[in-house]
């Protein structure tokens, strides 16, 4: 019978579909997620063998795997940690930390990722301005970079017959809540040039949305889930006072490709 009362089984249920999502439209980062399932015994063999076709299917036989050991576990805790450390394994540590996070809030008792994934005391240091701002710098090239390899990659899968521009138009209006003509354009740079107030280096969500909808398997993902692996580890580290006020001073030359 399932121990549904630990803190560990009601934030992973909470936060199930969630998971579920990002593994799914991170499908190369899949097979190792379960070879580290598997070794941390989270998962059974048959399980491991025998994966399901699609990203999605094989994504919710994992975490419903996770689920249910979880659930009749004797120490529910040691699974916890074990599936935070196969996510932050495989580059997905946005999702491992907001778990741990979780974790923290749900039993009072706050404790950085990385202590509990080594077992060792770590103490996060707050940057100072000008580390902030060389650290935005940094993550505003690689968001440009991103964003280039993105505009590119939907070019060719346009020009390929693979994919049609209004498809990536039609999800980026229903992801936006907007009329599809608001939106319309004669290529993907047209597009993406309107769809510029909505993402920025900070904000990632939109172009996740399309790269999770039209480019399943495609190593941008994991590209991207690494960036925001570097985003988040930048708001971590960083005073909110000092990244207002290095964007601020940097206005002139930060702007969204």
């Amino acid at each position: 019978m399932a121990d549904t009362d630990t803190p560990e089984y009601t934030i992973l249920k909470d936060h199930l579909a969630d998971i579920i999502d990002l593994l799914s439209g991170n499908a190369p980062v899949i097979a190792q997620f379960s070879n580290h399932l598997f070794s941390s015994s989270l998962i059974p063999k048959e399980v491991h063998l025998n994966p399901k076709s699609s990203p999605l299917d094989r994504a919710t036989q994992l975490i419903n795997s996770v689920f249910s050991t979880i659930g009749t576990h004797s120490n529910p805790s040691d699974v916890f940690r074990g599936l935070v450390t196969s996510l932050e394994k495989v580059g997905l540590t946005d999702m491992a930390k907001k778990l741990q996070q979780s974790l923290g809030v749900k039993t009072h008792s706050i404790q950085p990722l990385i202590a509990a994934v080594s077992q060792s005391p770590t103490v996060i240091q707050l940057s100072s301005k000008d580390e902030v701002a060389q650290n935005i710098d940094s993550l505003y090239d690689q968001f440009s970079d991103l964003v280039t390899d993105l505009r590119d990659r939907f070019e060719k899968l346009i020009s390929e017959g693979k994919i049609k521009l209004i498809q990536v138009t039609r999800q980026a209006a229903e992801y936006l809540r907007r009329p599809v003509k608001s939106l319309q354009a004669d290529d993907i740079d047209e597009l993406f040039d309107s769809l510029q107030p909505h993402y920025d280096f900070l904000n990632c969500s939109l172009l996740r949305k399309l790269m999770n909808k039209f480019l399943v398997g495609d190593e941008l993902q994991l590209s991207l889930s690494q960036y925001i692996g570097s985003m988040d580890n930048l708001l971590e580290s960083s005073q909110l006072k000092h990244i207002r006020s290095t964007i601020k001073d940097e206005t002139p030359t930060v702007h969204a490709t």
